[in-house]
C-alpha cells in the first residue's frame, strides 16, 4: 500500500522554503545597505578632508617664513574632489537592444566586454556618483548557456543606465528540491 503524504506536511515543507528564501534576500539587501553607508563614510572623510586643507592666509605683517615652524609645516594631501551625481537621464541610453543567441559566448568574453565590472560582479560608474544602487540576484540552476548569455547582454545595459550594481548569482543545486524530497519521503 502507498503511504500518502498528509497535506499539512507540503504546506510546512513549502513554509519552510519560502522562510529560507526570505531570510537570504534579507541577508543580501543587509549587505548591500551596509555598503551603502561605509561608501556614504568614505565621502564625509573626503569632503571634511578637503574642508581641513585649505590654505589660510599668513597673518598681516608677517613674512611667509616667519618662524622655522611654519617652514617645516606640510600640509595634509588632498584626495579628489567628489564626483557630481549622475544626471536623472543618462546620456548613453540607446533605445531597444539588439538580443542574437546566434554566436557563441563563454564566460571570457563576457569578462573582455566589462573590463570595470570588478571581481564579484560589481560596477560603479566612473564618471559620476550612481543615484541608485541595484542588487540583481539570479537564481541559478543548470542553465549555464542562459548564464552566458544573460550576463552578456545584462552588464551593457546596466552600465548605460549609470548605477552602482552588482550582480548575485544564487545557486539553487539542492535548496528546495532535496528539502521537498526528503520531507516526501518521511
Amino acid at each position: 500500500m502507498m503511504r500518502s503524504c498528509a497535506p499539512g506536511r507540503v504546506f510546512q515543507v513549502s513554509c519552510v522554503a519560502l522562510l529560507a528564501l526570505s531570510a537570504l534576500h534579507l541577508t543580501v539587501t543587509l549587505l548591500y545597505y551596509l555598503d551603502i553607508h561605509v561608501y556614504t563614510a568614505q565621502m564625509v572623510r573626503r569632503i571634511g578632508g578637503l574642508l581641513i586643507s585649505q590654505p589660510t592666509s599668513s597673518p598681516a605683517g608677517t613674512s611667509p617664513n616667519f618662524t622655522a615652524a611654519a617652514r617645516n609645516r606640510t600640509l595634509p594631501t588632498t584626495s579628489p574632489l567628489p564626483l557630481q551625481p549622475c544626471p536623472e537621464t543618462p546620456p548613453r541610453l540607446v533605445g531597444p537592444s539588439r538580443i542574437e543567441f546566434s554566436q557563441s559566448i563563454n564566460l571570457e568574453d563576457v569578462r573582455q566586454n566589462n573590463l570595470l565590472v570588478r571581481e564579484g560582479g560589481r560596477y560603479t560608474p566612473s564618471e559620476c556618483t550612481a543615484l541608485q544602487k541595484v542588487a540583481v540576484i539570479i537564481p541559478f540552476r543548470d542553465r549555464d548557456e542562459h548564464l552566458k548569455y544573460w550576463l552578456y547582454y545584462l552588464h551593457p545595459l546596466l552600465q548605460r543606465q549609470q548605477l552602482d550594481y552588482g550582480v548575485y548569482i544564487i545557486n539553487q543545486i539542492c535548496a528546495f528540491l532535496c528539502l521537498l524530497q526528503n520531507t516526501l519521503r518521511l
